[in-house]
């Protein structure tokens, strides 16, 4: 069972996933950071939030559901928009 501070990575279909950071119950909790073909998930596991970076330039910051953003947050895309706002299952919402 994993607690405190470890290394996680799986590896496969050519990509390889790395989560380093605070670890409780066996389970990622507390603060931590997710690395992946994509980009990299900044995570605050306490308060449900998340900052992504994504190789193509986009980010988000705010809250999370299981692997959905719901809550407010907020979307910056690489050509200059911006969403700030309430999201549902992932989706704005409001």
């Amino acid at each position: 069972m994993r607690n405190g501070k470890g290394v996680w990575k799986a590896i496969g279909n050519n990509n390889i996933n790395v989560y380093v950071g605070e670890w409780k119950n066996n389970r990622a909790e507390g603060y931590g950071t997710y690395t992946w073909p994509y980009g990299i998930y900044l995570y605050q596991y306490q308060n449900k939030n998340r900052e992504i970076y994504l190789n193509i330039g986009d980010r988000y910051e705010g809250e999370w559901l299981a692997s959905w953003k719901h809550g407010i947050g907020a979307d910056f895309f690489a050509n200059g928009d911006m969403y700030n706002g309430n999201y549902v299952n992932g989706k704005p919402s409001g």
